[in-house]
């Protein structure tokens, strides 16, 4: 490649210049061999981050259902035993302090109960759905009708 140039100047001479640049091949294959390193690196490193999305979405699924199924698991055990015999619980006292076998405390003491069991079985339930609503978040996938897919926003109109 060759180059020429040319320079007014006010207050001194005039320059003028001429430059000539040659590529010589055999320098041409290290930077080439550099380049190609350079970029084999930056794809590893791009593999490397595919690798790590992968297992944060994975640990993600996997956190997100093993809190579901503890969820529906602690929901089961509440709704099928836990609640059921506070309830007969409660009615026991209560009919109990009708004919006068046990005080007013110990009626007030079931019932108490049973809404402490039955306000936990709500904390379940909200805690199930918690768990799908993660499970979606991490999938990426509508689990439940009506909500919105991954990207998209949940208009109220």
């Amino acid at each position: 490649m060759a180059m020429a140039y040319y320079a007014n100047r006010v207050s001194f001479e005039d320059l003028v210049g001429a430059s000539v640049a040659v590529n010589l091949p055999f320098f041409q294959h290290k930077r080439l061999d550099e380049r190609r390193a350079e970029l084999e690196a930056e794809l590893s490193g791009a593999r490397a981050t595919v690798e790590m999305r992968r297992n944060e979405i994975g640990r993600g699924l996997a956190e997100a259902y093993a809190d579901l199924e503890r969820s529906l698991e602690q929901e089961r055990l509440y709704r099928g035993s836990i609640l059921p015999q506070a309830e007969t619980n409660e009615r026991a006292a209560q009919e109990a302090y009708t004919v006068g076998q046990v005080d007013f405390l110990t009626y007030v003491r079931a019932a108490l109960d049973r809404d402490a069991y039955a306000a936990e079985l709500a904390m379940r339930r909200a805690s199930a759905w918690r768990a799908v609503a993660a499970l979606q978040r991490a999938s990426g996938l509508p689990l439940v009708p009506g909500m919105p897919k991954a990207g998209e926003s949940h208009d109220q109109n």
